[in-house]
């Protein structure tokens, strides 16, 4: 009876390790080193990067001749906040013809964005949901000629 007990408190604890196991999660999209060796400013073109690297990450709104390869690696263990354990942030920035201009390649702390606690006012102010239902009954439109 005691060793079908122990068995049982044995195969709970490695269940219960193995659940502590953390999980690696890579998001976006980076170019292996090898490859981005290969780009050349003034060399390379549009094309040999779409097919050496494959398409961007995203393209900046105000200007598409400049392409973002981002990507960021992360650690979670269980229940507990992911850590952050490599950021990469690589743009390629190309002429009007097509050719490489500039590459930028930055591996730093990477930074979450906050969304911005404050609410807009409404017209009705702080007036109670009934009073903003019931405050358009008996209001009438004037008629434009």
């Amino acid at each position: 009876m005691l060793g079908k007990v122990t068995g049982i408190l044995l195969v709970g604890t490695a269940l219960a390790l193995c659940g502590c196991q953390s999980r690696i999660d890579v998001r976006g999209k980076t170019i292996d080193p090898k490859v981005l060796a290969q780009l050349k400013p003034g060399v390379s073109t549009q094309m040999d990067v779409m097919r050496l690297a494959g398409s961007p990450s995203s393209t900046l709104a105000f200007d598409e001749k400049v392409w973002v390869y981002a990507a960021k690696r992360t650690e979670t263990t269980a229940f507990f906040e992911p850590k952050v354990l490599e950021t990469s942030l690589i743009t390629i920035k190309f002429s009007e013809s097509g050719m490489i201009e500039e590459i930028a390649h930055t591996d730093q702390e990477g930074h979450d964005l906050e969304p911005v606690k404050r609410a807009t006012k409404t017209a009705m102010g702080e007036a109670s949901w009934p009073k903003q239902i019931f405050s358009n009954f008996g209001r009438q439109r004037k008629k434009k000629d």
